[in-house]
């Protein structure tokens, strides 16, 4: 998907987990009610899951011009506190303009 940012990323999980989104999007909605459609909640979940990809793919930009492969040391193995919430940080404002009007 992004070789020279992050080689493990592939165009296969790009499509599993905007499905997934989707998927979890109508879900979620079906227990509370607050989209109207499946139109709508099939891109509420798209549109959540392309920004947080994007927000991944931002942090990983970030690592590379510093030459890192951690963002910190402070959770081994995950590669730092924003590694963790690199994709919320992205997405949260966009479900935000979604959920406020």
């Amino acid at each position: 998907m992004a070789p020279v940012l992050s080689p493990k990323k592939t165009w296969e999980g790009a499509a599993g987990g905007l499905a997934a989104s989707a998927v979890a999007a109508i879900g979620i909605n079906r227990l509370g009610p607050v989209l109207n459609g499946i139109g709508t909640e099939i891109a509420f979940g798209l549109t959540v899951g392309i920004a947080a990809m994007l927000g991944d793919l931002a942090e990983s930009l970030i690592k590379r011009d510093f030459g890192r492969k951690d963002a910190s040391e402070v959770l081994p193995g995950f590669g730092g506190i924003l590694d963790v919430i690199d994709s919320i940080l992205f997405a949260s404002p966009v479900a935000f303009c979604w959920l406020a009007r």
